[in-house]
């Protein structure tokens, strides 16, 4: 089916590298603060993380693995969906 994704791939480690040292860049809990706040995020080996606003989650296949286009959309890694900026909460 040309819609399906395949869910038995490693959806924890992020397709691209990381941008500082170029490690493989793992989602972990709680790898963001901010102020009084924490979040997952992309965290690589050798502890760099990723802003959790840079990889928002796929609205089709709910992981986190997207990336900003030109356009300043979004698309995912997993299944190429391509959406919108989300709107921040507040």
């Amino acid at each position: 089916m040309e819609n399906e994704v395949d869910t038995n791939e490693n959806t924890l480690i992020r397709s691209t590298p990381c941008e500082v040292c170029g490690a493989r860049m793992l989602w972990s809990q709680g790898a963001w603060t901010s102020a009084s706040q924490s979040a997952a995020c992309y965290r690589c080996d050798n502890g760099h993380t990723t802003d959790p606003a840079d990889t928002p989650q796929c609205p089709r296949c709910g992981i986190h693995d997207t990336e900003r286009r030109a356009d300043a959309d979004f698309s995912c890694a997993r299944c190429q969906f391509r959406f919108p900026r989300p709107v921040p909460a507040g």
